[in-house]
């Protein structure tokens, strides 16, 4: 038999962000974070169907037009709690107005 694979679904629309912000790049190993200059931002939730967990992808793209894509990855309690994230240094602020947006409880609540 082949691998089982995990159904993604597309959320409503409502659960899709966009905003313009400054883009700073941190690495564990630096004690200085890299200024990476003005962005427009998109960041559209995702989530496994049947499971829970889900992700978060988030386009960031330069007045050149050249983007970062980044996945989010998220974990869940049954009671819609964050519980874990991954792919990011630190969950930011506009991932958590997300997810609020889509039901999810997140940290600080």
């Amino acid at each position: 038999m082949g691998q089982t694979q995990k159904v993604v679904k597309r959320t409503p629309e409502t659960f899709k962000l966009e905003f313009t912000a400054e883009l700073i790049r941190e690495y564990s190993s630096s004690p200085t974070p890299e200024r990476l200059g003005m962005t427009k931002n998109s960041m559209q939730l995702y989530l496994h169907d049947g499971h829970p967990s889900g992700c978060i992808e988030w386009i960031a793209t330069f007045p050149d037009s050249q983007e970062i894509i980044t996945e989010i990855g998220l974990c869940f309690d049954h009671s819609k709690r964050l519980t874990d994230y991954d792919g990011v240094f630190e969950l930011p602020t506009q991932a958590k107005e997300l997810l609020r947006k889509a039901g999810f409880t997140v940290g600080d609540e």
